[in-house]
């Protein structure tokens, strides 16, 4: 933050070249007896580096000794101390530099052999340079030109970038050479990261952001056991941007975008459902918990902890710096100070939202510390100047700034009501102690409140022996992890019995009928055919009631989860997961009839013609439409047909009883009947029927005797014979016709509107329904089934051939 409309601020970046390798030795000796080390210190160190020398192998020999009169060597006790008072010559000189009125006695920061220079006069920045030229020239070491840089922009007293007419770059020269000027939002790149006077930049907040999630990918793909892609989180994915938490502004947004990503892989890792407790997750080994750290919560206890040190700081410089940068950029906002009973952030006034009131219109300029009052108002944490003699509470003003008696004290509340003092030295780790405490406060209460599954004799001690033991199978692992979660802090939801839809079941004499479309014998013969060996998740009864309630009414994924007080996502996963078994079971009612049966079949299509004409009849065939959401792809057009709805075409083959023989699912809708016959598994491989015997069908199949017998009526019958023959034709036909509206009736999904699900996964639903619409020869009895309008024609029952009718 600036004051004044004419600022100008300049930042020089040197790096010397090689200087641990050409530091001369003398300068370092003189440097130690600046200091007035004591001299038998001074002659061990001599004494290391007197008579230093190299030899280099020359073809098959030695060279002569070359004598050394530069560079550190690592065995010296002295060798980091000895660059540093080296350098610190340099340093002295800089200092020297310094405007009077410039509080900061000290304009350079360094990391090691990278040194940077700033000042807010270009006069100041040329002064040190020359005295630097002076140090390398007394020091014989030398700097990367290329790696050195300039950082040089001009700011108004809005706090806005400003540039006037006659600006231009400067020019710093350093051994005579000059410096590159890097532009406002140029980045300058040093161990691997970029900076630029700009300040925060918003690329670098997704390149971070980037980085996280793509080592967690790597994690992903790794063979390494799941234990250790835990600790692999931290240590390769965490590790790698946790250092520039303190100092860079990162929205909420990314932050919970890499906690989503870290939850999202870790259940996959162990096979934990959607809907499970991230509680365990985060919580450390100690106490049961995966110890994953959580990218949100780290960010914020250190990015708060770090900022409130700054105002604290031990070095003056730093203190008041941090404190004049805050007063100032608060004062630019123009928000207005706070009086006693006002919400306030360090005595300036809050909204009733948290966030600072601020009067000035247009000011958005980021800064941190609006950035502190929002991870304050976040976490809890209340701050206010105090006097450290009285602990009384300070009022606002200029003078906090160099007053080193006042302290910024941060408080918070923890969940039990107990307000704690965030010490320097503590705050970042009471800070996300207090979370995790909140976040078990959370499912405790849900566990009092009966929606947690809690076992109350769970031993939390044999999974904490297991999180231990490297050797332990994944297997035994995953296991154990889900004992802790269902016997801990809850993993799955429990069952809500009170739920009317699962009363209704638990009464043994009640009807299902009228919200299932099946008998209760029906639902007990689904759950044994279906029944496999799970040791978690819901039961196998609830499951098929889920799917027989969603087929029956056509409700969505979220009505059908509130009418069993269960999770959307366990809804789809439940279908998703039935729907699969029916699918592998779906020939033990779906089948073709062996030869034994086919008389029998003939003899119920004579019985509907009321004709013996029909006696080598094995089945009638139909092709049903079935609405579906629109495909997301290229041949989306494909499922639209003259009604210009997307749909799916299934093939039937029915007895004359309407029981389906076989299905062929999953054809768009604009194809044509025929070819969708001639595409099946009956028409390819000529399954059925055998020789001799045939199918009927509608005037849109084709008339065959070869491949498939396929019987279809007179496209225009010439003669009454003809239409007599039509006319018993449609009688027999129609059974299928029938099967498909009893479908639609008795599963409500696939008449009214599109299937709840996605195109790819409509065939196996529809498959279901044709399932189980036949199961147990469950016939659809009460009207209240069938839309209105709807003629419900019973099925005929067996009467002797020889009383039928004769053409």
């Amino acid at each position: 933050m600036i004051s004044n409309m004419d600022h100008l601020n300049s930042t020089v970046f040197l790096d010397f070249r090689d200087v641990f390798g050409t530091l001369s030795h003398e300068v370092m000796l003189q440097a130690l007896e600046e200091i007035h080390l004591p001299q038998p210190f001074v002659n061990i160190v001599s004494n290391v580096y007197q008579g230093s020398f190299l030899q280099v192998i020359c073809g098959q020999q030695l060279t002569e000794p070359i004598a050394l009169k530069v560079g550190i060597k690592t065995v010296c006790p002295w060798s980091a101390v000895n660059f540093i008072l080296a350098l610190n010559q340099w340093m002295k000189w800089i200092y020297q530099c310094a405007p009077l009125h410039v509080k900061s006695p000290n304009p350079v920061q360094g990391y090691a052999d990278d040194v940077q220079v700033s000042s807010r006069q270009e006069d100041v920045i040329i002064n040190m340079l020359a005295r630097t030229d002076e140090f390398l020239q007394w020091s014989g070491l030398e700097v990367k030109q290329a790696k050195c840089a300039v950082l040089h922009e001009r700011r108004s007293g809005g706090n806005r970038w400003y540039k006037a007419k006659n600006d231009k770059p400067p020019s710093f020269l350093v051994m005579g050479q000059p410096i590159k000027v890097y532009s406002r939002n140029e980045t300058y790149p040093y161990l691997g990261h970029r900076f630029n006077i700009a300040g925060e930049w918003g690329e670098q907040v997704e390149e971070l952001t980037t980085e996280f999630l793509h080592r967690l990918h790597l994690i992903d793909l790794s063979p390494l056991p799941v234990f250790m892609k835990f600790q692999a989180v931290r240590e390769v994915a965490l590790a790698k941007i946790q250092h520039l938490f303190a100092n860079v502004h990162i929205p909420l947004k990314a932050l919970r975008e890499m906690t989503n990503k870290t939850v999202q892989l870790v259940r996959k890792w162990v096979g934990l459902n959607t809907h499970s407790t991230r509680c365990i997750i985060f919580l450390p080994c100690g106490e049961g918990g995966l110890g994953v750290p959580n990218v949100e919560w780290t960010y914020i206890a250190t990015r708060l902890a770090h900022l409130i040190h700054m105002l604290n700081n031990d070095d003056v410089t730093v203190r008041e710096m941090a404190r004049a940068s805050l007063l100032l950029d608060l004062q630019r906002r123009k928000i207005p100070l706070a009086s006693a009973d006002q919400n306030n952030f360090l005595g300036f006034r809050r909204k009733d939202s948290g966030k600072l009131d601020s009067q000035a219109r247009g000011f958005g300029v980021w800064s941190d510390w609006p950035d502190l009052n929002d991870l304050c108002n976040r976490t809890g944490v209340q701050l206010k100047w105090t006097r450290l003699n009285t602990q009384t509470e300070v009022p606002v003003s200029d003078e906090l700034i160099a007053d080193p008696s006042v302290v910024v004290k941060a408080d918070i509340t923890k969940p039990q009501e107990e307000t704690v003092e965030l010490h320097r030295d503590s705050a970042r780790r009471v800070l996300l102690s207090t979370k995790q405490s909140e976040i078990r406060q959370h499912w405790y209460g849900l566990g009092l409140q009966g929606k947690l599954a809690c076992l109350g004799f769970a031993d939390h001690s044999v999974s904490h022996s297991v999180f231990k033991n490297a050797a332990v199978g994944e297997d035994v692992l995953t296991f154990t992890i889900k004992a802790r979660l269902q016997g801990g802090k809850g993993l799955y939801m429990q069952l809500n019995a009170t739920a009317p839809i699962l009363t209704l079941y638990a009464n043994p004499e009640a009807c299902l009928k009228k919200d299932f479309r099946v008998k209760r014998s029906s639902v007990v013969y689904l759950v044994q055919m279906l029944s496999s060996p799970k040791d978690h998740g819901w039961g196998q009864d609830i499951e098929v009631l889920v799917l027989l309630y969603s087929l029956a009414h056509g409700l969505s994924l979220s009505v059908v989860g509130s009418a069993f007080g269960i999770p959307k996502s366990t809804v789809h996963r439940i279908i998703k997961h039935v729907t699969g078994k029916i699918k592998a079971n779906l020939k033990i009612l779906i089948s073709l009839p062996t030869s034994d049966e086919l008389p029998e079949i003939a003899d119920g299509f004579c019985q509907l013609a009321k004709s013996p004409a029909f006696h080598r009849a094995a089945g009638a065939i139909d092709g049903c439409h079935i609405h579906i959401k629109p495909p997301g792809n290229e041949y989306h057009k494909e499922y639209i047909n003259y009604k210009l709805l997307y749909l799916s075409q299934m093939q039937a083959i029915c007895d004359s009883t309407g029981r389906f023989l076989d299905v062929f699912i999953g054809y768009p809708g604009s194809v044509h009947d025929a070819r969708v016959l001639r595409n099946s598994p009956i028409f390819c491989q000529a399954l059925f029927p055998p020789a001799g015997w045939f199918l009927l069908g509608d005037g849109g199949y084709p008339c065959l005797e070869k491949t498939v017998g396929l019987r279809t009526p007179y496209k225009v019958p010439r003669g009454q014979v003809q239409a007599r023959f039509n006319a018993h034709h449609a009688r027999a036909r129609s059974v299928v016709e029938r099967a498909f509206g009893r479908m639609k009736a008795r599963w409500r999904a696939t008449l009214f509107k599109a299937l709840e699900v996605s195109p790819s996964f409509a065939p196996d639903i529809i498959a279901c329904c044709a399932f189980l619409c036949i199961d147990l020869n469950d016939v659809l009895e009460d009207a209240e089934a069938f839309p209105p309008g709807t003629r419900i024609l019973p099925l005929p029952q067996h009467v002797d051939r020889k009383v039928l009718d004769t053409t």
